[in-house]
């Protein structure tokens, strides 16, 4: 085993995990908020909330033969603690740039699918 954690691969497995949780949370705001947007009901929206965690799990199971089941431990404790910062810092500053509907409702949809190209990139190179 050459590293334990390979910071290139942490970087894109904590974008696509930050990114992913903004698509789920950014309908939790609305609803929260009682606020009904109309794409959280597509099968669209369906699709964009199954595949990044989806995404991410055979990226972390592609990483226990890659580099080990310790390794792939320390990712797992690493996301834990960007999920902790995601909820309570990155996406609140999403909300105000942002908001809930409209563009904020778009573009984290946007923004999965590179971060998760980036991310399977990085790992298989």
């Amino acid at each position: 085993m050459d590293q334990l954690i390979c910071t290139e691969y942490l970087i894109a497995l904590s974008v696509s995990w930050i990114v992913g949780g903004w698509i789920y949370q950014v309908k939790a705001a609305s609803n929260a908020a009682y606020d009904s947007v109309h794409l959280y009901t597509t099968p669209l929206y369906a699709i964009f909330t199954s595949i990044p965690f989806l995404a991410i799990i055979v990226s972390l199971v592609i990483n226990i033969f890659q580099a080990g089941f310790l390794s792939t431990l320390c990712y797992i404790g690493i996301l834990s603690a960007v999920q902790v910062i995601n909820i309570n810092i990155l996406f609140r500053i999403y909300l105000v740039i942002f908001g809930y509907s409209g563009i904020g409702a778009v573009v984290p949809m946007l923004g999965i699918i590179p971060s998760l190209i980036w991310l399977f990139g990085v790992q298989f190179a």
